[in-house]
C-alpha cells in the first residue's frame, strides 16, 4: 500500500514538473541544453526515488512493529485471562 503511494507521489512530481516545462518561452533549447537538462533531472529524479524508497519503508517498518505489538498485546491480555479465570470444581 505504501509503496503504491510513494509510486504515485513520485508520478505526480513529474507530472508537476512536466507542467512548469511548459511554457510560452520563444528561445529552444539548444542540444547541448537539452542534455544538460535531462543529465539534471535524471540524477535528481534516482536520488530522490532512494530518499523516497528509504522514507516508504521506514513507514512500513514502523507501522509493522506497532501492529505486532499491538496484537501481542492483545493475545498476551487473553492469555493473562484465560489463566486467571475462575476454575469450577467438578
Amino acid at each position: 500500500m505504501r509503496r503504491k503511494l510513494c509510486s504515485v507521489a513520485i508520478i505526480l512530481l513529474c507530472m508537476v514538473c512536466g507542467q512548469w516545462a511548459c511554457s510560452n518561452d520563444s528561445s529552444a533549447l539548444s542540444a547541448e541544453e537539452k542534455y544538460a537538462v535531462d543529465t539534471i533531472y535524471n540524477r535528481k529524479i534516482i536520488s530522490w526515488r532512494t530518499e523516497l524508497d528509504s522514507f516508504c519503508k521506514h513507514q512500513s517498518d514502523t507501522l509493522f512493529f506497532m501492529a505486532v505489538d499491538s496484537l501481542k498485546k492483545e493475545r498476551l491480555a487473553e492469555i493473562e485471562m484465560l489463566l486467571n479465570e475462575p476454575t469450577l470444581p467438578e
